[in-house]
C-alpha cells in the first residue's frame, strides 16, 4: 500500500543536462562509495556496483555482477518481416537462400512501446505498490536503443528506483538510480524542479547519504528554482540523520518565504526528535499540533513509534508505548494498518531486535490488501537475512477459495515465486533451502524446485544452482525437474534475448545445471532465434555442441524441420526442403511435422519444394517399407509421411477456399505419380474413403497399384530419386502469396442511407441497423425532427434503444424544440420505449423554464415512474427543487398537483421521511429510516438524513442510521458515503479517521461519484482533502483524482499551481494528458508553466477508422449510464452486497 509522499512512495531524481553553472559533481555522487568518473555527459549507465560502460563489448542489460540480478540480455522489441523471394539453389552451394531476418522497428513504433512498458509500469504501481526489475529494464533497453525519454518517462523510472521495487537490494537501487541518471543526462532529456525533488526522495528511499545544503547548491546552479517540496524533502532528510536543528532552520526559511507547512513537515520533524533521543520534544510536537487543530492521525503517533526503534530504544519501551491509550499519546493507535505495522517489523529488524518483530507481526490486522503488503515486505526481510520469518510470513497468507482460479496448476506455477528470487538471489544456504522446498512441494508450489534453477539461470548463479539441483535431485528426484516445468521459463527468456550467442550463452547455463528441454520448445522457441541465419546443419551441430550432447542429431533435425515448415513462409519451406535433400538423415519423423508441411504447402502454393521434402522422405524408407512386406504391415515412419496427404485433403477448405479439397490434393497427386511415389496400408484406403471426385479417386487408386509393385524401387531407384530431388530442388520457382486486403470502414452519405432503408421498407424487411445509422447520422448534422419522425413511421419494426433517445432528445432540446422533445418522449411511452429518466427531467425543467403547456408538464411527470427503478424518491425530489426554484409564489400547489399525480402509495413513506428531515423531526425520520431499511431493504434520503445529524451533532442517531446502511450497501461503501458527508461539512478530521480505517480499499464507483458531486458543486476544498486523504489506499487512482481536482480548480490559477505540488509531494507521476491539461489553464490565466509542455499525441487515421457504428452506439450508452444518479448506484451497491454476503 502506498504511503504518505515523505517516506512511503518512491523517489525520483534527474538533473538538467544544459547546466549554466554549478558544481562539477552532484552531491549525491559525491557522497558514494563508487568510485565515478569525473565527466558527467560521457559516464555509461551502470546497472550494478561495476564501473563498467555502455561502450564495452556487451549490450546495456548485461551490465553488472551476477548477484544484482541483471546479468541476462532481453531482446529487441522487433517485428518480423519475412522476405518471399526464394533464389534457385545449386548442389554445389545449399546455402545459397536468403534467410527471413528480425528487423528492428520503426522509430514511431519503438516509442510506441516504450510509452506502453512505462504506462504498464504505473498501472502496476497503482495496483500492487511496486514495480518489477524486468519492467524497469526492458524500459532502460528501449530508451538506450532509441535514445528517447520524455520527461514523464523519466519520473515514472526514477520513481521505480526507490521503495517501489522491493525485490532489489537499496544498495542495487542506488546504483541504479546513477545508471538511470547518466542515461538520462546523455539523452538530456529536459528536467525541472518535480524531478530534483524527486531525486532527494529516492536516495532517502534508498538510505544513501546526501549532503542537502550542497544538493540545493547544485540544483540552483543547474538552473532549478526550490521550491516548498523541496525544502519539505530537506527537512526530511535532515530528520532522516537526526540533524532536528538543521531541520528546523530550513523551516524557518520555509517561514520567510512564506511557503505553507504541511502535515509531511511535522511527521519528519517528530521522527526526527525521536532519532536524536529528544523525546519530549516529539511529544510536546505531537501535543502542539492537537492543540492548533492539526490533526496527524495515525501517522504522527506511526513516525514516533519508527523513530524509537531507529533511536535504538529497546522493544519495551516501544511495546509499551504502542499498547499505551492514554489520550496524549497513542490514542489512534488501533488504526494502524498492514504497511503501517510492516514499517515497524522492518526498523526492529535492522535494530536486530528479532523478538520484537516477531510480537510485532503478530499485531498484524490483516485486512484486504494483506497480500500484497507481503509480497512487497517478504523480500525486504530475506535481504536482511531474516529467511524463516519471511518465510513464515508468506505462509500465513491463505488464498481465500474464491480468488484460486480453476486452473490450479497455472495458479500454483509462479506461487511464492518472489520468494524464491529472494532467496537465491540473497544464496540462502542449502539446508535452509531445502527445508523451505519442502514445505511449498507440498503445500504451496509443486513446481518450487523447478523455479530455484530458473531463478540461478536468471541471476546467473551457476555454482548456486548446481548446488541446489545436487540437493533438488537427491531430496525429490528427477521428476521435479522434468523438462515441461521449464518450457514456460525458456520461452519467456528467449523472447527477450537479442541474438544468436545470447540464445547460446543461455542454453549453456541451463546445460551446467542438467536443465533438460522439450521438443516443441527447441522447435518453437529456441530456433526462432537460432535459425535466423546461416545454414541448417551447421546450427544443429552447434546446438548439439552447446547442450552438451544431450540430444541426438536427429531429434534436433526434427526440431528444425518443426519450426521451419510452422513458418508458413515460403523462404523457411525453401530451406526446409534444401535442409532435407542434402543433410536430413535416416530415421526422421515425419509424425512430428506432416501437419505443419501440410499447412506450409497450402499457404505457398510452392509445389516443388512440397515435393522435394515428401519423396526425400519417402525413399528414405522406402527399402526399409519392402523388407517387412511379408509381415504385412508398412513401416510406421511411412505410414506418418502419407497423413500429410490427408491433412492437406482437410485443411485445403481454411486455406483455398475457392477451390475443392479433391482439386488441391489432385495437384499434388499428379506429382507423385510422375515420381511413382505410392501409397500403402491404412494412410491409403483413408485417403480413399475422404475423396469423392472420380478423376482424383482414379489417381489414388493408382498410388495404391504402385506401391504394390515391390520390384520399383531399388537401391538404384532410390539413389536416382534422390539426385532428382536435388535438381528439382535447383529450379524452385519464385511466388508470391496472394495479398487478399480490403478496405472497410467507408464514410457513407445520407443519401444512401435513406436509399438503403426505402429499399428495405419496400420489400418488406426492414433493415434496423440502416435505421440506427440513419438516425446518428441526423442527430450529427441536428436534425431530430427527421429523426422522431422515422421513427413514428417505423415504430413496429424500430424500436430505438436508450442511447438513440437520448441523443435524439438532447438535440431537440439543443434546437429549442422542447415542445416536439416531450411529444417524442410520450410517443414512445406509449410504445413501450425506454427512456432515460434523466432524459425525461431535462425535458421538464425545459418546459418549466420556458413555461409551455402546464398539461405537457403533468403528462410528462405521471409517466415518469413507468422509466425509473423502484428506488425513485431522489428524482421526484429533484423535480420539486426544480419547480421551487421556477415558481416560489405557486410552489405549494405545484407540488402537490404534481406528486400526487406522479406517485402511488408506496412511495409516500420515502416522501413522509423527506418532510421528516426538512422539518428537523429527527427521531422520527430515523425511525421510518429504518422501517423502510427493514422492510424494503432500501437505502432512502441517507445522505440528507445524515448531513441534517451532523449538524445537529445527533451521534447515537447517526450511529443508528450508519448500521442500518451498512446492512444493505456493506461498510465499505457506507465508510465512502459518512466521508463525503464528512468531507462536503468541513468535518476533515473525522473523514481522515474514516478513510484511514484498516483494510479499506479503493471504491473506483463511489470514488468517482463523489468526485462527480464536487466538481459539480464546485467544492474545491472537499475536493482538495478528498484528493489527499485518499493516497493511503489501496490500488487509488491517483491520475482520476487528479484530474478532477483539477477540474474543480480551473478557474482558480493559484490553486492549480498547488496541485502541481500536491503531486511532487506525494511523488505522483502525471500523465502527459494531465500535463497538457495544466498547462492550457495556466496559460489561460497568464501564469508560468512550470514544466516543459509535452506535446499532445497525435491519433493515426488507422485507428479511427477501425471504431465502427457499433462502438459508437455503445460508447455513447455507456457515457448516457454514467449519467444515472445516486438511487441506481445505492441500488446496485446493494444488490452486490447481498450476493457477497449469499458467497
Amino acid at each position: 500500500m502506498l504511503r504518505s509522499p515523505s517516506h512511503r512512495l518512491a523517489g525520483q531524481w534527474i538533473r538538467r543536462q544544459t547546466a549554466p553553472a554549478g558544481p562539477a559533481t552532484p552531491p549525491f555522487r559525491a557522497l558514494s562509495t563508487t568510485p565515478r568518473p569525473s565527466g558527467l555527459s560521457s559516464v555509461p549507465l551502470v546497472l550494478g556496483p561495476s564501473s563498467r560502460g555502455l561502450s564495452e563489448t556487451r549490450s546495456l542489460l548485461r551490465l553488472g555482477p551476477s548477484s544484482s540480478g541483471w546479468s541476462w540480455s532481453p531482446g529487441p522489441l522487433t517485428y518480423s518481416t519475412t522476405s518471399l523471394d526464394v533464389p534457385s539453389l545449386s548442389a554445389d552451394s545449399p546455402s545459397r537462400v536468403i534467410i527471413n531476418r528480425e528487423v528492428e522497428p520503426t522509430r514511431a513504433e519503438g516509442l510506441c512501446e516504450l510509452e506502453r512498458l512505462i504506462h504498464g509500469m504505473s498501472i502496476n504501481i497503482q495496483r500492487s505498490g511496486r514495480v518489477l526489475p524486468i519492467d524497469f529494464t526492458l524500459a532502460l533497453h528501449s530508451m538506450k536503443r532509441l535514445e528517447s525519454c520524455t520527461a514523464n518517462q523519466a519520473l515514472t523510472l526514477l520513481r521505480a528506483c526507490g521503495q517501489l521495487m522491493p525485490d532489489e537490494r537499496p544498495e542495487d537501487r542506488v546504483q541504479l538510480t546513477l545508471g538511470l541518471w547518466e542515461l538520462l543526462e546523455t539523452l538530456k532529456v529536459p528536467l525541472d524542479t518535480s524531478h530534483y525533488n524527486a531525486l532527494l526522495k529516492s536516495h532517502m528511499e534508498n538510505e544513501h547519504k546526501v549532503a542537502p545544503m550542497e544538493f540545493v547548491t547544485w540544483m540552483e546552479g543547474q538552473g532549478a528554482e526550490p521550491n516548498r517540496v523541496t525544502y519539505q524533502q530537506l527537512i526530511a532528510c535532515f530528520c532522516e540523520h537526526g540533524q532536528v536543528n538543521e531541520a528546523l532552520s530550513i523551516l524557518e526559511l520555509m517561514k520567510t518565504k512564506q511557503f505553507p507547512i504541511n502535515e509531511e513537515v511535522f511527521v519528519a520533524l517528530i521522527k526526527g526528535h525521536c532519532k536524536s533521543g529528544d523525546f519530549v520534544s516529539a511529544q510536546s510536537t505531537i501535543q502542539i499540533m492537537s492543540q492548533s487543530g492539526l490533526d496527524l492521525g495515525s501517522q504522527g503517533k506511526l513516525a514516533y513509534l519508527v523513530g524509537m526503534v531507529e533511536a535504538g530504544q529497546p522493544w519495551s519501551e516501544v511495546k509499551a508505548y504502542w499498547d499505551s491509550a492514554d489520550g496524549t499519546q497513542c490514542e489512534d493507535v488501533a488504526n494502524f494498518d498492514d504497511h503501517d505495522v510492516f514499517q515497524i517489523v522492518i526498523a526492529l529488524v535492522k535494530q536486530n531486535e528479532i523478538q520484537g518483530a516477531q510480537e510485532a507481526l503478530q499485531r498484524l490486522p490483516r485486512k484486504s490488501g494483506f497480500f500484497q503488503e507481503v509480497r512487497n515486505v517478504v523480500p525486504r526481510l530475506v535481504n536482511l537475512g531474516q529467511a524463516d520469518m519471511a518465510f513464515e510470513l508468506f505462509t500465513s497468507f491463505k488464498l481465500p477459495p474464491k480468488a484460486i482460479p480453476n486452473n490450479q496448476a497455472a495458479a500454483s506455477r509462479d506461487h511464492g515465486m518472489f520468494l524464491i528470487r529472494a532467496l537465491v538471489k540473497q544464496e540462502c544456504p542449502i539446508p535452509k533451502l531445502k527445508e523451505i522446498l519442502q514445505v511449498m512441494s507440498n503445500d504451496i508450489n509443486d513446481e518450487c524446485c523447478a523455479r530455484v534453477l530458473e531463478v540461478c539461470v536468471d541471476l546467473n548463479k551457476i555454482e548456486y544452482g548446481q548446488s541446489a539441483r545436487d540437493m533438488i535431485v537427491e531430496e525429490f528426484g528427477n521428476e521435479a525437474l522434468s523438462a515441461k516445468h521449464f518450457a514456460l521459463f525458456t520461452r519467456r527468456m528467449v523472447e527477450r534475448m537479442e541474438t544468436k550467442d545470447d540464445v547460446m550463452h543461455f542454453l549453456s547455463k541451463l546445460g551446467k545445471l542438467g536443465i533438460a528441454l522439450d521438443m516443441s520448445t527447441v522447435s518453437n522457441q529456441l530456433l526462432k532465434k537460432i535459425l535466423q541465419s546461416g545454414r541448417v546443419s551447421e546450427t544443429i551441430e552447434e546446438l548439439r555442441q552447446v547442450l552438451q550432447n544431450r540430444y541426438g542429431y536427429t531429434w534436433l533435425c526434427n526440431s528444425a524441420l518443426q519450426y521451419l515448415l510452422n513458418q508458413h513462409t515460403e523462404n523457411n519451406l525453401a530451406r526446409a526442403a534444401e535442409f532435407m535433400v542434402f543433410r536430413c538423415p535416416k530415421g526422421i519423423s515425419p509424425i512430428l511435422w506432416n501437419a505443419s508441411l501440410a499447412r506450409a504447402y497450402l499457404t505457398t502454393d510452392n509445389l516443388h519444394h512440397f515435393v522435394a521434402i515428401y519423396s526425400q522422405c519417402f525413399v528414405m524408407n522406402i527399402l526399409s517399407f519392402h523388407a517387412a512386406k511379408d509381415e504385412m504391415a508398412a513401416p510406421r515412419q511411412l505410414m506418418n509421411l502419407q497423413m500429410t496427404l490427408i491433412h492437406l485433403h482437410s485443411l485445403a477448405p481454411r486455406f483455398s477456399p475457392d477451390s475443392p479439397p479433391d482439386e488441391v490434393l489432385g495437384k499434388v497427386l499428379d506429382k507423385l505419380l510422375e515420381n511413382h511415389l505410392g501409397l500403402f496400408g491404412e494412410g491409403a484406403d483413408q485417403l480413399k474413403n475422404n475423396v469423392s471426385d472420380p478423376v482424383v479417386l482414379k489417381k489414388v487408386e493408382t498410388l495404391i497399384e504402385m506401391g504394390e509393385d515391390a520390384e520399383y524401387w531399388t537401391p538404384e531407384r532410390v539413389a536416382d530419386m534422390q539426385r532428382k530431388n536435388r535438381s528439382l530442388f535447383s529450379q524452385s520457382a519464385k511466388r508470391s502469396p496472394t495479398d487478399k486486403s480490403y478496405l472497410h470502414n467507408q464514410k457513407v452519405r445520407i443519401e444512401q442511407l435513406e436509399s438503403e432503408v426505402s429499399k428495405s421498407v419496400d420489400s418488406g424487411d426492414p433493415k434496423t441497423s440502416a435505421m440506427f445509422a440513419l438516425c446518428t447520422k441526423y442527430n450529427e448534422l441536428l436534425m431530430p425532427d427527421k429523426t422522431v419522425k422515422l421513427c413514428q413511421e417505423h415504430i413496429t419494426d424500430f424500436k430505438p434503444n436508450s442511447s438513440l433517445v437520448r441523443n435524439t432528445i438532447l438535440t431537440c432540446l439543443q434546437k429549442s424544440q422542447v415542445s416536439q422533445a416531450a411529444e417524442f418522449v410520450l410517443f414512445l411511452n406509449e410504445n413501450d420505449v425506454k427512456v432515460y429518466k434523466t432524459s425525461i427531467l431535462d425535458v421538464i425543467k425545459e418546459l418549466i423554464k420556458t413555461g409551455k403547456d402546464q398539461a405537457l408538464i403533468l403528462n410528462l411527470v405521471r409517466i415518469l415512474p413507468n422509466h425509473m427503478y423502484e428506488l425513485s424518491t431522489p428524482y421526484y425530489l429533484k423535480l420539486i427543487d426544480c419547480l421551487q426554484a421556477y415558481n416560489p409564489v405557486e410552489q405549494c400547489d405545484q407540488i402537490d398537483e404534481f406528486v400526487n399525480a406522479a406517485l402511488e402509495s408506496k412511495e409516500h413513506d420515502k416522501l413522509k421521511l423527506g418532510s421528516l428531515i426538512h422539518q428537523n423531526k429527527l427521531p422520527e425520520a430515523v425511525e421510518l429510516f429504518e422501517k423502510v431499511v427493514a422492510e424494503e431493504r432500501k437505502v432512502v434520503l441517507k445522505r440528507l438524513l445524515i448531513r441534517k445529524l451532523v449538524e445537529e451533532e445527533s451521534l447515537e442517531l447517526l450511529q443508528r442510521v450508519v448500521d442500518a446502511s451498512i446492512k444493505i450497501i456493506g461498510e465499505e461503501n457506507s465508510i465512502y458515503d459518512l466521508a463525503m458527508d464528512f468531507l462536503v461539512m468541513g468535518k476533515y478530521s473525522q473523514a481522515r479517521k474514516l478513510l484511514e480505517s484498516p483494510g479499506l480499499r479503493y471504491n473506483s464507483r463511489k470514488a468517482q461519484y463523489i468526485c462527480i458531486q464536487f466538481v459539480n458543486d464546485q467544492n474545491s476544498e472537499a475536493m482538495e482533502k478528498f484528493v489527499l486523504l485518499t493516497r493511503d489506499l489501496f490500488a487509488c487512482d491517483r491520475n482520476y483524482l487528479y484530474d478532477k481536482l483539477l477540474d474543480v480548480m480551473s478557474c482558480q490559477p493559484k490553486k492549480i499551481n498547488d496541485v502541481w505540488l500536491m503531486m511532487q509531494e506525494e511523488g505522483h507521476v502525471p500523465t502527459i494528458a494531465f500535463k497538457i491539461k495544466m498547462a492550457s489553464l495556466l496559460k489561460k490565466h497568464g501564469e508560468p508553466v512550470p514544466f516543459e509542455e509535452p506535446q499532445p499525441r497525435q491519433t493515426t487515421p488507422s485507428m479511427a477508422q477501425t471504431l465502427s457504428k457499433e462502438d459508437l452506439s455503445s460508447s455513447s450508452s455507456s457515457s448516457s449510464s454514467d449519467e444515472e444518479e445516486e438511487e441506481e448506484e445505492q441500488e446496485d451497491t446493494r444488490k452486490t452486497a447481498e450476493k457477497t454476503t449469499k458467497i
